[in-house]
């Protein structure tokens, strides 16, 4: 699955409210995992998420971080999807959205 269909099915929500929003915990999440689990750079991230720019990307993941510091609902979140995402492919092949890698966006640059 991919990670913004992950964090969808682990905050009930539809993947398009998520690529669309704004802010939220869920779009801190999907760059945290694109991150962290999925190994994406933030091009691909902020392309994810329909971010303007990968420094925003950049600074959802810090949001994020200090978070999950603070907030046991959202680790205990971030814990889910990561179970969820480890039982299908190895790290680094977590598409973020459907048909999009880091490899697929690299080779286009």
């Amino acid at each position: 699955p991919s990670i913004v269909a992950t964090v969808a099915r682990t905050f009930g929500v539809d993947a398009d409210t998520i690529r669309h929003g704004h802010g939220g915990p869920e779009r801190m999440l999907v760059a945290w995992l694109g991150c962290y689990e999925g190994m994406h750079r933030l091009r691909t991230i902020a392309a994810a998420l329909r971010l303007r720019s990968s420094g925003r990307a950049s600074d959802l993941i810090r949001v994020c971080d200090a978070e999950l510091d603070r907030e046991p609902l959202l680790r205990i979140a971030a814990d889910r999807c990561c179970d969820l995402l480890r039982g299908s492919p190895p790290p680094g092949l977590h598409p973020i959205v459907p048909g999009v890698t880091s490899t697929s966006t690299s080779a286009a640059t």
